[in-house]
């Protein structure tokens, strides 16, 4: 993973924290929203039409100021050939530099999926955490109790 690179949840594919990601000088990976102009540059992906690595943007609701980025579109591996064309693809949001379209398809994706072996680790610590009501938070203190 590039030291240094946001890998940031699907909820934050918004003109507003984009925009203060990049204000900030970070580099950022975004699953991207498929809203229609998303599906659109699928289509165009699928049909070779467009590039898989190329510039987008997305307009700020509040001041109307178009923030651009990079729009990476990787197929899915392993995805049935007759399923919706929009649903054979993913699509992320990233300011990191085109070097060649082809590394960026092939190693972006798998850096957010490392993403989620982080975030399924905070999840097991969770879950093997003790549950309790007891006011009584150490150890220790359990001895006044018994």
């Amino acid at each position: 993973m590039r030291p240094g690179t946001l890998l940031v949840d699907r909820e934050l594919y918004t003109a507003e924290a984009i925009k203060a990601i990049k204000s900030e000088h970070r580099n950022f990976l975004i699953p991207a929203v498929k809203n229609s102009r998303i599906k659109k540059a699928i289509k165009k992906v699928d049909d070779k039409t467009r590039n898989v690595a190329s510039s987008f943007f997305i307009t700020d609701s509040k001041t109307k100021e178009k923030v651009k980025f990079n729009l990476l579109i990787v197929k899915k591996e392993k995805y049935p050939d007759d399923a919706p064309v929009e649903d054979r693809y993913v699509a992320f949001a990233t300011n990191l530099p085109i070097r060649t379209r082809t590394e960026l398809a092939e190693g972006l994706p798998e850096e957010y999926r490392s993403r989620w072996i982080i975030e399924n680790g905070f999840k097991a610590v969770k879950d093997v955490m003790a549950k309790t009501c007891s006011r009584y938070l150490h150890v220790s203190s359990w001895k006044k109790i018994i």
